[in-house]
């Protein structure tokens, strides 16, 4: 065997090794591929994370954006990379989740995440609503780096970025595949700039 023809193989197995791992990082990573996902308006969910029919892509998933998440027959997750028109979620903008929350969850939260996937350092604390909070049943909820004149739930952005957002209910009625897919879930309206 010529050494070209060793280095030609070695280099393109190379590049092979360093193309399929970039492609399983960023696949994998926030706002990417997400395994047998289910969209309804700007949330995303999945039906088999959090459930045994994982397998290791879903995985990978999780354990790149999610953080001890709980099983499948405890909680649902949805998460948000851009709002309801399709553009990317960014701190120097302003929105709002509009429209109740779905019956049956005995408890609820919409929290804001940075870009690497953990909370973004907020200068009050606000980077979460959940159904214990004041005002909550209004139906609207403000996500923007400046607190709302007139005292409506806040969830707080800070920094010139791009984020998401996870919508959680725990201890729901255990929701079917096709309930997940059904659900009425509020908007994320964009409302400035």
């Amino acid at each position: 065997m010529r050494l070209s023809t060793v280095i030609a193989a070695g280099a393109a197995f190379v590049v092979a090794g360093v193309a399929g791992a970039a492609t399983a990082w960023i696949g994998t990573g926030p706002g990417g591929w997400v395994p047998n996902a289910i969209r309804i308006n700007a949330w995303t969910t999945s039906t088999v994370i959090g459930s045994q029919s994982a397998d290791a892509w879903t995985r990978a998933y999780v354990s790149r954006i999610g953080l001890l998440g709980l099983p499948r027959s405890e909680s649902a997750y949805y998460s948000a990379y851009v709002d309801d028109s399709g553009q990317p979620l960014e701190t120097t903008a302003s929105y709002e989740i509009r429209g109740v929350m779905p019956e049956g969850p005995q408890w609820w939260s919409v929290t804001a995440y940075g870009p690497d996937s953990f909370l973004m350092d907020v200068p009050n604390d606000h980077f979460s609503v959940s159904s214990a909070t004041e005002g909550v049943d209004d139906g609207r909820i403000v996500v923007s780096a400046e607190r709302p004149s007139d005292g409506a739930p806040w969830v707080e952005l800070t920094g010139d970025q791009t984020f998401s957002l996870t919508l959680r209910f725990y201890r729901h009625p255990n929701w079917t595949d096709e309930e997940l897919r059904n659900l009425d879930l509020p908007q994320l309206v964009r409302v400035s700039p």
